[in-house]
């Protein structure tokens, strides 16, 4: 088995299926996300690798603060 080194992990959010980001970039695997679940709003981890490379490590309906 062979592991991938990583940089780190970046949240984005989907709301009534548009992705945002908090850099405005929104991966291809994000849009995907946001084009196939039906929920009105969730969240979605995506780890990058070193080689640029977007894995999705999670997707959830948690609990989230709206002010």
């Amino acid at each position: 088995m062979t592991y991938e080194a990583l940089e780190g992990v970046e949240r984005y959010f989907v709301l009534n299926g548009q992705a945002f980001a908090r850099d405005g970039e929104v991966p291809a695997v994000v849009q995907a996300c946001a084009e196939r679940i039906d929920s009105l709003l969730f969240s979605v981890d995506v780890v990058r690798t070193v080689e640029g490379i977007c894995r999705l490590c999670n997707w959830g309906m948690g609990r989230f603060a709206i002010a």
